[in-house]
């Protein structure tokens, strides 16, 4: 089913457009991006807009002017049909989450050089265009001598031109527990890239950490 992400309209601007070869005015009253969770043909209900109008009844009041009358009307979209080509096998690499789209990649830690008990932040943050909404973030591997706590979860997603732009972060505070030189190892990120159909990996570099007192 297309999941729909509405796309909030500050203003209804009147403007000029040409149906079935005729000039109408016309609104635009709602907008979403949708976003498929499945391939295949699928269907998308019609919107239905229930309106009341004056319309001329063909009638004339005491002092000969046209009478109006109120009309309930019931306008449709219709259904309309679209197709989910699945993404592809080939090519596929092993840890790919479901993203699709054109992302950049980084792991950032605050510092690389402190005490044991003394907390560092780890920033893991994707950042691009595509379905940011349904796909999570790699979680760091470290050794046990560094505690990982759970992530704060951030996100700053928005509209596009052309589907979801924005970023979503992950931050790890992380506590060593013994003076020593560690490794996190490298985060891999892969993606469906749209511009190239084919799938792209970013991997991070790994950070050493060393806990210069404990």
């Amino acid at each position: 089913k297309p999941l729909n992400n509405p796309v909030e309209l500050k203003q209804q601007i009147i403007e000029q457009g040409t149906y079935q070869g005729q000039q109408y005015r016309y609104i635009v009253l709602r907008k979403v991006i949708l976003m498929p969770q499945e391939s295949g043909n699928l269907e998308i209900e019609p919107m239905v807009l229930d309106i009341e109008t004056e319309l001329p009844t063909g009638r004339r009041d005491f002092f000969g002017y046209p009478e109006m009358g109120i009309v309930r009307k019931v306008f449709s979209s219709g259904k309309k049909k679209i197709q989910v080509k699945p993404l592809p096998e080939k090519g596929k690499p092993e840890d790919f989450g479901g993203a699709v789209g054109q992302f950049s990649f980084k792991v950032t830690p605050s510092t690389t050089s402190l005490k044991a008990g003394e907390p560092l932040t780890l920033t893991v943050t994707v950042e691009g265009k595509g379905n940011l909404n349904l796909f999570s973030l790699p979680q760091p591997i470290a050794p046990p001598a560094l505690e990982i706590y759970d992530p704060i979860n951030s996100e700053n997603i928005g509209p596009g031109a052309n589907g979801l732009q924005g970023s979503k972060t992950d931050k790890y505070t992380i506590i060593p527990q013994y003076k020593g030189d560690y490794l996190i190892k490298p985060l891999r990120f892969s993606y469906f890239d749209l511009a190239t159909n084919t799938y792209k990996t970013i991997t991070s570099e790994a950070i050493p950490i060393a806990v210069i007192d404990g």
